[in-house]
């Protein structure tokens, strides 16, 4: 979190909240990740995540933390995601799988009053048009949930475990990435 929150800082962007629901599905997915022993996305994402306008995820796979996290940015996809203003929210999720990996995922999502949802999932945009329009002249009132941050800890125990600072770039670069 710490990762992603300084480089949203360093390109002026306002830091995530972490939010419980955005942090168990990031889990969740990473342990099924591990125990697969492949990086794949959440196709079920969109009906997982509740009260959403915008959402995507990033998921990869890499010996350390910051590694894996190096490699996001390395790819404009994935950097996209982490730099992003819209989002106001986040969920990572890390697990060790038993070949040795940290298979990471990572759930951004924009919260608040909106009138318009996208998700943007293996590098395509959904929309969902609600049916409800604004008068003219109404504002448009946004939220910003502050949720404990539950899953800093996790990820400052998994930075201590780091002994190198290598990464594998086995990450899902784009669609039909080997």
């Amino acid at each position: 979190m710490s990762l992603t929150n300084g480089a949203r800082a360093s390109h002026g962007v306002r830091a995530l909240a972490v939010a419980s629901d955005l942090t168990a599905i990031a889990r969740r997915h990473s342990a099924n990740m591990a125990a697969r022993r492949e990086i794949y996305h959440d196709s079920n994402l969109p009906n997982e995540v509740s009260g959403w306008r915008k959402l995507a995820e990033n998921v990869g796979r890499g010996t350390t933390a910051t590694g894996v996290h190096n490699a996001f940015m390395s790819s404009s996809a994935h950097r996209t995601h982490i730099l992003d203003p819209a989002y106001n929210q986040i969920g990572i999720g890390a697990v060790r799988g038993s070949d040795g990996n940290l298979y990471v995922t990572e759930v951004f999502a924009a919260r608040g009053s909106v009138h318009t949802t996208r998700v943007t999932h293996r590098h395509h945009t959904l929309t969902r048009h609600h049916p409800r329009v604004r008068a003219a002249g109404q504002r448009v009132v946004r939220v910003t949930l502050a949720v404990p941050d539950v899953s800093v800890e996790m990820l400052f125990r998994l930075l201590a475990l780091d002994s190198e600072d290598t990464v594998r770039k086995d990450i899902a670069l784009q669609a039909g990435a080997p």
